[in-house]
């Protein structure tokens, strides 16, 4: 009975520890998709900034193309 109980025990321990590893595990992937959804964050503002650029330039080229033609 005491045999039995300490493989009980000593099983629970031994997923405890695969737990505690998962869960360090875990965290460490959350931690990269948080660092990747501020890193496409980031990209998305670039992109938005770029865009505006590209707009500007082409109502200057618009003005600089009316004023050839002018």
């Amino acid at each position: 009975m005491a045999d039995s109980l300490h493989k009980v025990i000593e099983n629970q321990r031994l997923d405890i520890k695969k737990l505690q590893k998962q869960t360090t595990e875990i965290g460490q992937l959350n931690a990269q998709v948080d660092q990747q959804k501020t890193k496409l964050e980031q990209q998305t503002t670039e992109l938005g900034q770029q865009k505006i650029q590209l707009a500007q330039q082409k109502a200057q080229l618009e003005q600089q193309k009316a004023q050839l033609q002018g």
